[in-house]
C-alpha cells in the first residue's frame, strides 16, 4: 500500500516573533472550516427546521490530528501527520433549497419546483509528510516552497448528481434522474430490499498540495492550493443509476415505477473532491494581511491585523461572508476561531484552528 502525504499548510511557517525557532515539534490540533447557505450548520446537520435564509451550497472540511516536525537551515522541514478528515461539499439550485425547507416543515411548496442536487462527501482516517525547502533567493524575491501528499483509507462515502421536478402540492411525491455513489444509502432506502446492494469495503486515496511564499522586503506573498491532485477509490462501492419516483413521481420524467431504465449494485468507484485555492497579501512590520480563499462556489475574503508581544502574537480577523475572528499564537500553542454569531448553535459560518504542542 503506498504511502503518500500531508500538508499543514497553515503551521508550516514560523511565527515571526520566535528569534529562534525550534529544530523538533509534537503537536495535535484540529482544523475546521464550515458554512451553511441556507440554514444554521447545525439545522444543516439535524434537520432544516429553524431559520431559513436560502442559498446554494453547504461545504465543511474537519481535520483532528498528531503531527511530528523537525527542521534545519539547510535541509528545510519534515513534518509527518496522522489525522482523521471529515470532507463535505454540497452544491444546490434555490428551488432545491426551497423544496428541502418544505419538506421539512410544512410538507408543501406553491409552485414547481427544478432540483438540481451535487454531493460530495468522505471521511476517513489519513498519514502524510509535507517537506518545506529551504528558503531561497530569487532575483529580488526569497522564496519557500512545500510540498505536501496525503494517504486516506475512507469509509463512509457520498458522491452524487440528481436532476428533476416536484410538482405543486406534497413534497413527498418527486421524479428525479439519479447518478448516486455511497457506501450508505443516504437518499433512497437501499436497505428496504428494494435497491439492496452488498456491503462496501473501505477505500483508498491520495491528495497532493502546494504552497509557495515570496518575500519581498516587508512584503509576503503566499499561494496555496490544497488537493490540487486528488483521487479516492473503491473496490466494491455501491450505486444506483436511473430515473426515481418517489410516491408515484412526476410524470414527464419518469414514466411510472420505482425505478425506470435504471440499475443498482456495486462496481469499481473512483471520485474526486475540489481543489481548495488560497492566496494572502501581507505587510509583516504592521501586520496587515488581506487574503482570499477559494473552493468552487465557496469564496472567502479576509482582512486581519496581527499584533507581536512578548506573550506571542494576537490576531484580529474579519471576513466576508460577514465573520468576526480573534486568533492567538505563542511557540506551539495556537487559537484561532472566526464565526457570524456568538450563538455557535446558530452559527453559518464558522472556522477553528487549534493546535497545542512541544519544541525542542
Amino acid at each position: 500500500m503506498p504511502v503518500l502525504f500531508l500538508l499543514c499548510f497553515v503551521t508550516c511557517a514560523v511565527a515571526a516573533s520566535e528569534p529562534e525557532p525550534k529544530r523538533f515539534e509534537i503537536s495535535s490540533g484540529v482544523e475546521m472550516l464550515a458554512t451553511s447557505q441556507p440554514v444554521s450548520i447545525e439545522d444543516m446537520v439535524s434537520g432544516w427546521d429553524g431559520k431559513y435564509y436560502g442559498g446554494e451550497m453547504a461545504f465543511a472540511d474537519a481535520i483532528s490530528y498528531s503531527q511530528f516536525s523537525f527542521s534545519t537551515p539547510t535541509l528545510g522541514r519534515l513534518a509527518f501527520r496522522h489525522q482523521y478528515r471529515r470532507y463535505y461539499y454540497m452544491a444546490f439550485s434555490r428551488d432545491t433549497a426551497d423544496f428541502y425547507r418544505a419538506a421539512e416543515t410544512s410538507g408543501l411548496i406553491a409552485e414547481d419546483k427544478n432540483l438540481e442536487l451535487s454531493v460530495k462527501h468522505f471521511e476517513g482516517p489519513g498519514i502524510g509528510l509535507t517537506y518545506a525547502l529551504p528558503a531561497f533567493r530569487l532575483q529580488e524575491f526569497d522564496v519557500s516552497l512545500a510540498v505536501t501528499g496525503e494517504w486516506y483509507q475512507p469509509g463512509h462515502f457520498q458522491f452524487g448528481e440528481v436532476s428533476g421536478l416536484a410538482k405543486a402540492g406534497a413534497t413527498d411525491q418527486v421524479a428525479a434522474n439519479i447518478d448516486y455513489r455511497y457506501d450508505q444509502d443516504k437518499i433512497l432506502d437501499s436497505n428496504s430490499g428494494l435497491f439492496a446492494v452488498d456491503d462496501v469495503n473501505k477505500g483508498s486515496g491520495y491528495s497532493f498540495s502546494l504552497q509557495a511564499a515570496f518575500d519581498w522586503d516587508r512584503i509576503r506573498f503566499t499561494a496555496t492550493s490544497r488537493d490540487m491532485i486528488n483521487a479516492f477509490h473503491w473496490s466494491n462501492g455501491a450505486f444506483t443509476r436511473g430515473c426515481v419516483n418517489v410516491g408515484g413521481g412526476v410524470s414527464g420524467v419518469c414514466s411510472s415505477g420505482q425505478l425506470q431504465n435504471g440499475f443498482f449494485g456495486n462496481q469499481s468507484t473512483t471520485e474526486q473532491i475540489h481543489a481548495t485555492h488560497s492566496l494572502s497579501l501581507s505587510e509583516k512590520e504592521m501586520g496587515y494581511q488581506v487574503a482570499w480563499l477559494q473552493h468552487d462556489r465557496y469564496q472567502r475574503y479576509t482582512l486581519a491585523k496581527s499584533f507581536a508581544t512578548k506573550l506571542g502574537r494576537f490576531d484580529v480577523f474579519l471576513y466576508h461572508p460577514v465573520q468576526l475572528g480573534l486568533g492567538w499564537q505563542y511557540q506551539a500553542f495556537k487559537l484561532r476561531l472566526a464565526s457570524d454569531t456568538m450563538d455557535f448553535n446558530q452559527a453559518r459560518n464558522l472556522s477553528l484552528d487549534f493546535a497545542l504542542g512541544w519544541q525542542w
